[in-house]
């Protein structure tokens, strides 16, 4: 090129040019990695961490609705969503995905795939709760929201105070899990007022009772072989009726006394599993119980209902309880020993698990509302245990 353009002195030039770069950028070159790798090794060998720019966290994307599906709302990025992801997701290292989150004085509220998080102030770690272990949720007064929880342990009651507009979140929040039929107005244990004034066809006040807290360990007197203490809890439940002022207490205790039988029936290698489910109609309503049969299990489907049952067109009066029983094979490495309960009506269906790995899930028709009085689960999984209610959704018309 350089002779092309000057002739012979540029030839002279060109090549000179060409000499010296052969031989000079090689030995840059290799000084260039000398340092870069001398660096590394500084890095490494120092106390001192390195300086790395920080990376963006990953976008955290909220549930749309209840409804949504899988379908997500693309909002603008806020680094404290993404913090807070980062607590659901432990570091993208757990399986779970965020939902959303709210703040209020004091504590942190996040609702996941899985559980159900509240961080206090002046704790290091969250508590998470399953969806599973949440009984139902509804607003206290003007500025509280109210969320039951059950365990082995017993019902407990989780109460918040927040704004309304916070307040409008968090329920959003809760229903995205848990379905608009798990809220509740008239069930909060916080405030004692557990004697379930007002329900449609309950003929007497009840005593004031908390469904499962008589789950506590008992002897359980005379409980035979095969289902004799099936045949006994029947002639009793079925002269309960709700003009019983004890009638919720009565039956709860009944529904214990089942499950504990079968802890005493079955020991040591042939222990089962079990399940135990109630259902109030406090609907004012007749309801009509078409099915209620297990999918899994080994015994059959116990049906135990009170007096205001008719057994013939399988319907339950207002102010009428029905129990549901069964228990499973006995676990060995081939069988689990699962068991599952599926109730269909003429207005809900229900199915009920014998842990919390497994969802129980509850559908109701428009205008109908199902709340979970109880949910407690064995912390081995020997046992669970329900009770809900079936009301009807007051309608609110205009005056004209």
């Amino acid at each position: 090129m350089y002779a092309s353009r000057h002739g012979t002195a540029g030839l002279v030039k060109g090549v000179t040019k060409a000499f010296v770069g052969a031989l000079v950028k090689p030995v840059v070159g290799v000084g260039d990695a000398a340092v870069v790798v001398m660096n590394h090794v500084s890095e490494t060998t120092s106390d001192t961490p390195p300086s790395i720019a920080n990376k963006r966290l990953r976008r955290a994307l909220p549930r749309a609705s209840a409804d949504s599906g899988n379908n997500f709302k693309l909002v603008p990025y806020t680094e404290r969503s993404a913090e807070v992801q980062q607590i659901v997701t432990c570091g993208e290292t757990k399986d779970d995905a965020y939902i959303g989150h709210i703040e209020i004085p004091s504590h942190l509220i996040i609702a996941s795939n899985q559980f159900l998080w509240v961080k206090s102030d002046d704790a290091d770690e969250p508590r998470h709760i399953q969806w599973a272990e949440v009984c139902n949720f509804g607003i206290c007064g003007n500025n509280s929201i109210n969320i039951n929880v059950f365990s082995s342990q017993g019902p407990c009651s989780l109460t918040f105070e927040m704004s309304s507009s916070k307040m409008g979140v968090l329920l959003g929040l809760m229903s995205i899990k848990m379905g608009i039929s798990s809220q509740s107005t008239n069930l909060d244990l916080r405030s004692g007022d557990t004697t379930y004034p007002n329900l449609p066809g309950i003929k007497a006040i009840q005593v004031a009772h908390i469904f499962g807290c008589v789950n506590r360990p008992r002897d359980v007197v005379g409980a035979g072989p095969n289902d004799d203490f099936i045949k006994r809890c029947h002639a009793r439940v079925i002269r309960m009726g709700s003009f019983m002022p004890n009638f919720f207490q009565r039956l709860d205790l009944e529904v214990w006394m089942l499950i504990c039988s079968v802890g005493k029936m079955f020991t040591g290698l042939s222990s089962r599993r079990c399940v135990a489910a109630g259902i109030i109609n406090g609907s004012g309503e007749i309801i009509q119980i078409k099915t209620a049969k297990l999918l899994q299990g080994r015994s059959p489907c116990y049906s135990i209902p009170t007096i205001e049952y008719n057994t013939n067109q399988g319907i339950l009066y207002p102010g009428g309880a029905i129990i549901l029983f069964g228990w499973g094979a006995a676990p060995s490495l081939l069988q689990p020993g699962k068991v599952g309960i599926k109730v269909e009506t003429n207005v809900f269906t229900t199915d009920f698990t014998d842990n919390t790995s497994q969802s129980t899930t509850t559908q109701a028709l428009p205008h109908w509302q199902v709340s979970f009085l109880e949910k407690s689960y064995d912390e081995s999984g020997w046992w669970a245990k329900y009770w809900i209610l079936v009301q009807k959704k007051k309608t609110h018309t205009a005056a004209s």
